[in-house]
């Protein structure tokens, strides 16, 4: 089926953050056109986030995060994709840039009006290096 569609999308973001003595916060929102997820194809797409790590406890570091998406498609008549998660998460510096890290993260999807919902859950372990000094930050 040919169709032509043409569709003026405004494109932008924002991020606020926040750095503390031992903490930091950011919080993030973008709003604009992308090329879509293989599905979708062109698709108005909309994110928010929120981000929160701690180092002040001696080696360690913990974090939290929130973030919610949308896909709206600019070319077909399809029901939004939306999906929704967090997740937690800490590092253990064990010494000279050698870090132990670990989350659990949860993640739910649906597609408006058509029953489809999922839910994911992910826990992870691993080794990372940074040269840098302290604790690894995860977000």
């Amino acid at each position: 089926e040919i169709y032509k569609r043409q569709n003026l999308v405004p494109s932008g973001g924002v991020t606020l953050q926040r750095h503390f003595q031992k903490s930091s916060l950011s919080l993030s929102y973008t709003d604009g056109a992308v090329p879509g997820n293989g599905l979708y194809l062109a698709t108005r797409n909309r994110t928010a986030g929120a981000y929160y790590s701690y180092t002040g406890v001696r080696r360690w570091n913990f974090g939290a995060s929130f973030d919610y998406s949308q896909y709206a498609s600019l070319g077909r008549d399809l029901s939004k994709y939306e999906g929704y998660g967090g997740g937690v998460g800490a590092s253990y510096e064990l010494g000279r840039g050698l870090h132990f890290t670990s989350r659990i993260d949860t993640r739910d999807y649906e597609i408006s009006g058509t029953g489809f919902a999922r839910n994911s859950f992910r826990a992870t372990i691993g080794l990372a290096y940074s040269s840098g000094d302290g604790p690894l930050a995860l977000w």
